[in-house]
């Protein structure tokens, strides 16, 4: 009878493959997204790691000015 919930709901995809525009509609871009954020990611601990070693070196030439001093 419609309205009536039977079962536990579950429903489940019956085609095991995409067809190929659902690929580079959707899968595609969604896996290119996963590989820039993954770029993104190193580019940000790269940036950081030059940060610091600019912090460092900054450091170390105030040493060398006092050790002159």
């Amino acid at each position: 009878m419609f309205g009536i919930a039977r079962g536990c709901n579950h429903f489940k995809w019956i085609d095991d493959t995409l067809c190929d525009r659902v690929r580079s509609v959707v899968v595609e871009p969604m896996m290119q997204n996963e590989t820039l954020g993954n770029k993104i990611g190193k580019l940000q601990k790269l940036r950081e790691e030059r940060k610091a070693k600019k912090e460092s070196v900054k450091g170390l030439k105030e040493t060398n000015r006092s050790l002159k001093l």
